[in-house]
This record gives structure tokens, C-alpha cells and sequence, in this order.
């Protein structure tokens, strides 16, 4: 078993999404708690960066939540959108990568 983290940020970016786009990406979640690293396309995407994409489609659109695994079987979600165009935005890839580094400093600093 994995265990999923969200970030501050990403839990708030969660509770903005719509009630059915919020439990596709619960279902997503639980997903990753059971196959971390094993899930695979076309739920999961590598983007890049050591960041990867949980994809989740509702009747509301598609959802995106970026993550990246640390040491001990955990998985930090440190980004999470309602995807509303053909290609991910390239900021928010940018947002995941400076969320993922800071979480990275802070435990490499004991914080």
C-alpha cells in the first residue's frame, strides 16, 4: 500500500472541482494507495520532472492531479486542476515542479 498526500494548495485546488470530478479523483487516489509506481497509462502520465499525471474524466470533464513519490511508499499530490483545454497548461506543469522541490528541500532540512 502507497500512502497519498496532499498539499495544502492541491486539497484546496480538490474542493473547488465539482462533486463528480471530486470522486473520480478520490477513486484515482485510491487507485494510486493500491498500485503506486504500477499504475499506468491511460490513468497515469510521466509529464516530466519526476512529476506524474493522474488522469480522471466525470460528467463534469476531465481532472488532473500531479504528484511525485518520496522515500517509504508515499505519493504527495502537489497539484490539482480542472483540465478545460486539448493540452495541460505549461504552467501548471511549472507549479507541480516548484511545489515538488519545495516539499524536497523541507525534508532534506529535517522541517
Amino acid at each position: 500500500m502507497y500512502q497519498v498526500a496532499l498539499t495544502r494548495s492541491a486539497q484546496k485546488e480538490l474542493e473547488r472541482l465539482s462533486p463528480t470530478l471530486v470522486a473520480a479523483m478520490l477513486f484515482g487516489f485510491t487507485q494510486l494507495t493500491e498500485f503506486g509506481p504500477f499504475l499506468q497509462e491511460p490513468q497515469v502520465r510521466y509529464v516530466g520532472e519526476g512529476i506524474r499525471e493522474l488522469r480522471v474524466t466525470s460528467l463534469d470533464g476531465q481532472g488532473r492531479a500531479f504528484y511525485f513519490f518520496m522515500e517509504g511508499r508515499q505519493v504527495n499530490v502537489v497539484h490539482v486542476l480542472h483540465k478545460k483545454t486539448q493540452k495541460t497548461p505549461r504552467q501548471s506543469l511549472k507549479l507541480a515542479v516548484q511545489r515538488m522541490k519545495a516539499i524536497k528541500r523541507r525534508s532534506q532540512h529535517g522541517d
